[in-house]
């Protein structure tokens, strides 16, 4: 029995040793699993964390496309909180390109049976999409996983924008360096050249190859201003100055060189961005507007600087001293503000028309009143500025002061005229001695024509007296006794000559009426007769020397113009050719040289033409035939008023012709419509 009872007790002692060894590994087995389950979920924890920690947007995405996580910086990025996008489509969030890319994730659609796809990095232009609806670049990675037999997939998104702005805007500036019209170098810390733009290259000469790696040395003057640009930028600070720099060939131009030292994160210097500006053609242009604000500082004339509207922006110190105002008081204004043009206003009028309004240069004279009723006379050009294209950007108005000058001209005018009619006067004087000395002489001869005449008529008386007839013979002696035949001879040429030296003297005298008595106003004048008589009245001058032949034309116009002041031209010319054929019978050639005197029609111009055979005139005198110098050595003073005559006052012209030896031809042309008026002074006033 025994020997049972402890079988049986030590059975049941194995079972309960049994039991608790299994309670034990149960135990142990729950702690386990739980520990196993804690660091499950603590992965599951600390992998959430990293994932909502990741800078970068974070999904996840099962092979339909439902997203199922959707981290803090996706939510950032795309602009969706997750609890909106968790068991949507992905396809929301991103703007995949048509055509069944097989970036993509598969879709239900798809029905793949097949391994799911590699990781792979895929970059798209406008891959993202925001909740507003705008598209970013994206680059994205997709990494495939399986759960419980579920592939999914793990997408990474980086979002690019900044990126590529950053990158665009380093190729706009890289572009822009390249392409800059300053020249540009990157230095390092050692000043040694790393990197030049293509500027650079055309302005200094070098290549690229000639200075990478070598000092920026040839930019600056002198070893002292580099030393002083290195204290400068060493600690920091920005040096800009300007240098002479020395090119490849040779030549030195003007460089405005800005150094600027570049610092990394830590404030570091890392290198140099050197630029240099060619300043050559600005320092010349600069220097050249000095020297000219300078000239017209003291230049005499007034000089004033219009806008394109006409309006004041400059004037110089010979305008402020002759109107007393400063440039301050006028700028702004228009000139026609500051006088009163109403002597002149038909010229102002016509500068208006030809400068201002239709761009083209003008010059004449003004006369005007200013601010203080002082009466001017200036002589002005007016020439428009314009710009590259053409465009009308201002005008230059240079005005002198004439009134002085005028006044002297004026003066000496008035001193010529009165040589020229003193000459004239003794000239007529001399005409008018001959016909009334005959004249007076034929009256002689008429008065004892006139006594025989009485005689015979008393003795007739006589015999009528007598209460016989008279004989014949008596009557005959009578006759014979006062020479009948001879006085009537005599009564009759004497009354022929009294008659023509009357007529004579009458021509004399009508020709000092048209030449002393012109209207001094623009008329309409028949220049045949003018000429005629300046003929007559100026015979005293050109008789002695020479022949004058006229070949006037019938058919010419009246001329508009002063008739006294042409008179006076003629006159004047006549006289000159005088002289040049006194001058040949200087010489030794006897006899009287011819002067001819014509007219005629040349479109709309009446030509006068004065020749004479005499001495010729000499090319420089041909050029330039009014020059102080030439009228002095052609002894004709008068040529120097007919050019004031002809062409300032009648918008003529005045030339002469000559081959150098013999013979010279004054050619005056007038305009037939009157183009100028008279001014003070006219030779006929």
């Amino acid at each position: 029995m025994l020997p049972a009872y402890d079988q049986h007790l030590g059975w049941l002692a194995g079972c309960v040793l049994l039991l608790a060894t299994a309670a034990w590994l149960g135990r142990l087995l729950v702690r386990r699993l739980a520990a196993a389950s804690e660091a499950v979920r603590s992965s599951e924890r600390r992998n959430r964390a990293i994932v909502e920690g990741m800078l970068d947007p974070h999904l996840v995405v099962d092979i339909d496309g439902t997203v199922s996580a959707f981290n803090a910086a996706a939510e950032q990025t795309f602009g969706w909180p997750a609890t909106d996008i968790i068991g949507q489509s992905g396809h929301v969030l991103f703007n995949w390109p048509a055509g069944g890319d097989r970036s993509r994730w598969p879709t239900r659609g798809d029905r793949l049976a097949m391994r799911p796809p590699s990781r792979r990095r895929w970059v798209y232009a406008r891959g993202g999409r925001r909740r507003d609806g705008t598209t970013f670049p994206i680059e994205i990675a997709i990494s495939p996983f399986e759960v419980d037999g579920t592939w999914h997939y793990s997408c990474t998104v980086r979002d690019l924008s900044e990126r590529w702005e950053a990158e665009t805007k380093l190729r706009r500036l890289a572009a822009a360096i390249e392409q800059a019209g300053d020249a540009i170098a990157i230095l390092d810390t050692g000043y040694r050249v790393q990197y030049v733009n293509p500027q650079y290259e055309r302005q200094s000469g070098f290549t690229a190859d000639d200075v990478r790696g070598r000092l920026l040395g040839h930019a600056a003057d002198d070893d002292a201003t580099s030393t002083g640009i290195r204290s400068v930028v060493d600690h920091g600070r920005v040096w800009t100055g300007l240098v002479r720099t020395k090119r490849r060939d040779g030549r030195m131009i003007d460089e405005e060189l800005t150094v600027t030292p570049v610092f990394d994160a830590d404030g570091d210097i890392t290198g140099y961005v050197t630029v240099m500006r060619d300043v050559t053609r600005r320092l010349q242009a600069e220097l050249d507007r000095r020297r000219l604000a300078e000239a017209l500082q003291y230049c005499t004339d007034s000089i004033e600087i219009l806008d394109a509207q006409g309006c004041i922006v400059y004037v110089n110190a010979a305008f402020e001293r002759s109107s007393g105002q400063r440039l301050g008081d006028v700028r702004g204004s228009r000139p026609e503000a500051l006088l009163d043009f109403g002597p002149s206003a038909e010229a102002y009028d016509d500068m208006m028309r030809t400068a201002y309004r239709s761009g083209h240069p003008w010059s004449g004279t003004l006369r005007s009143i200013d601010t203080h009723g002082v009466a001017r006379e200036e002589d002005v050009t007016v020439s428009p500025m314009r710009d590259d294209q053409g465009q009308i950007q201002g005008f230059v108005v240079v005005k002198r002061d004439t009134t002085d000058r005028r006044r002297l001209e004026a003066q000496a005018r008035q001193r010529q005229q009165l040589i020229s009619m003193g000459h004239m006067a003794d000239g007529i004087a001399q005409e008018l001695v001959r016909p009334v000395q005959q004249l007076v002489d034929s009256l002689r001869k008429l008065d004892g024509s006139c006594g025989s005449l009485h005689a015979l008529l008393a003795e007739f008386d006589a015999l009528s007296r007598h209460e016989t007839p008279v004989a014949p013979a008596v009557i005959a002696g009578c006759l014979q006794s006062v020479d009948a035949g001879f006085q009537r001879i005599e009564m009759e040429r004497a009354l022929g000559q009294a008659n023509d030296n009357a007529a004579r003297l009458a021509g004399i005298v009508s020709a000092m009426r048209d030449v002393s008595y012109a209207s001094p106003d623009m008329t309409s004048v028949d220049l045949n007769r003018a000429i005629q008589s300046t003929l007559t009245v100026s015979r005293n001058e050109w008789c002695p020397a020479a022949d004058v032949r006229v070949s006037l034309d019938p058919a010419l116009p009246a001329v508009r113009c002063v008739a006294g002041d042409i008179s006076l031209v003629v006159m004047n010319l006549l006289a000159t050719a005088a002289q040049a054929i006194a001058a040949t019978n200087r010489s030794g050639i006897r006899g009287k040289g011819v002067i001819t005197v014509s007219t005629q029609r040349l479109r709309d111009q009446a030509e006068i033409r004065i020749s004479h055979t005499g001495k010729g005139a000499p090319p420089e005198a041909c050029a330039k035939p009014f020059d102080p110098a030439a009228v002095a050595e052609s002894d004709a003073p008068g040529i120097a008023l007919a050019h004031d005559i002809v062409v300032r006052r009648h918008a003529g012209t005045l030339a002469l012709e000559s081959d150098g030896r013999t013979g010279a031809t004054f050619i005056v042309r007038l305009p037939l419509e009157a183009t100028a008026t008279p001014l003070p002074g006219s030779a006929a006033a």
